[in-house]
């Protein structure tokens, strides 16, 4: 494997000598935050005004912003404006985690503003700390090599699932809070605050859990001994899901079930549940990867999103986008480009999604799950320095322009997930 990115780095070329040695700073990250997100903002509003809607506007004639908000952006519209409803027998909000409603509800009631534009705000703000934080994450991890920062940061916002990241949803907000952590790890923060920001992310996603692994393996490097670990982990653990279980509470006292979050989800799918065993078998054999490109098949991406082309259409590409993270997060930790802190996060935020959703959503929103596992950009920056500025402006360009009609056709409401 070495041999083969030794000969892959050599073929596209060495680092070019007018790369800038120093870091993009706060400035610069903005930069890249402003005109990486320009172009998914232009894509939604040409979507809008352009493109003939794919389906029926489920919530009537929407304004631009609203169609930021499209898809499980309005659930949480719902959530924000009328609070939380639970049917086992029908789709239902409460598959949706509470922080980012939360926090929309209490700015539009703080400024007067709609819920539309408040979730939408927030997302952004969390985007822009994403950029800046990822920059100086990148920076302390890889001191030796200031000019890593740009394309880290550029292939982070120009993959063109990112454009999930300017819409009304929650992952610009948990890839913060994610990227938060490991850098309060390697700055030696204090375990309370650590575990504190894990319990914050449970409340923003489920997946939130998986930063409480290398948070286990921080306090492990810490302790001295066997008595000291073990009494840490029982201090911090609770903590670490203390958002989790708040919602987990509610639940129960709402409707009398903790974990209708949970059953909420077996209302969302794509494919008819089969035996465990057969569903195993399929997951084991990466079937709902492949299978996404037979026609014969029931996970045929055509069968759920017939249009746009398959180029621009999200179903036909989650599959590549799941296989490619795990290669990139693979190789990243074979030469060693990656620590143990970020494999021991990678890999259950990719397998989790795949394992539990992967084959009755038919690798629907792997794509946007994949976008989140932030150590994934730190392997590609690592790779794009060595690239020629043709090659990577060309990737650069191409990536940009399929995030701008990603964004086109999830704001003309095509089938996107």
């Amino acid at each position: 494997m070495n041999d083969i990115m030794q000969n892959s780095s050599e073929a596209i070329g060495p680092p070019s000598p007018r790369d800038i040695d120093r870091p993009p700073g706060i400035i610069g990250a903005l930069q890249c935050y402003f005109f990486t997100s320009l172009i998914a903002v232009l894509g939604v509003t040409a979507g809008f005004q352009l493109l003939k809607p794919g389906r029926e506007i489920p919530y009537g004639e929407q304004s631009l912003v609203e169609r930021f908000a499209a898809w499980d952006g309005g659930q949480y519209m719902h959530v924000a404006n009328v609070g939380y409803q639970y049917d086992p027998e029908t789709i239902s909000n409460i598959a949706f985690f509470p922080f980012f409603p939360l926090l929309g509800r209490w700015l539009s009631v703080a400024t007067g503003l709609p819920i539309a534009w408040s979730l939408l705000l927030i997302s952004h703000f969390f985007l822009a700390g994403s950029f800046i934080l990822l920059g100086k994450y990148a920076v302390e991890r890889f001191p030796e090599t200031p000019r890593l920062v740009t394309p880290v940061l550029l292939s982070f916002g120009l993959i063109p699932t990112s454009f999930y990241f300017r819409m009304a949803y929650t992952e610009s907000m948990f890839f913060f809070l994610s990227v938060l952590v490991l850098y309060g790890i390697s700055r030696k923060w204090p375990l309370i605050l650590l575990a504190l920001l894990v319990g914050t992310s449970t409340a923003v996603k489920a997946l939130g859990i998986c930063l409480a692994l290398p948070l286990l393996m921080e306090i492990y490097s810490r302790q001295q001994s066997r008595t000291d670990i073990l009494i840490q982990i029982a201090i911090t653990l609770p903590l670490c899901a203390w958002g989790l279980v708040s919602f987990m509470l509610f639940q129960w006292d709402a409707f009398g079930e903790p974990l209708a979050f949970a059953k909420a989800q077996d209302n969302i799918h794509l494919r008819a549940a089969v035996p465990v065993t057969e569903r195993f078998r399929s997951l084991l054999l990466l079937e709902p990867v492949w299978a996404n490109y037979f026609p014969q098949s029931p996970s045929f991406w055509k069968n759920y999103s017939p249009a746009p082309l398959a180029w621009f259409n999200v179903q036909f590409a989650n599959p590549i986008y799941w296989v490619a993270a795990c290669i990139t997060i693979f190789v990243g930790w074979k030469n060693r480009i990656l620590n143990r802190y970020e494999l021991a996060f990678s890999v259950p935020l990719l397998v989790i999604p795949y394992l539990t959703r992967g084959y009755e959503f038919c690798m629907g929103s792997q794509g946007r799950y994949a976008a989140v596992v932030f150590p994934m950009f730190l392997v590609w920056g690592h790779w794009l320095i060595r690239a020629t500025p043709l090659f990577r402006g060309s990737l650069y360009a191409g990536s940009g322009f399929i995030m701008g009609m990603y964004a086109a056709c999830f704001a003309a409401w095509y089938f996107f997930v």
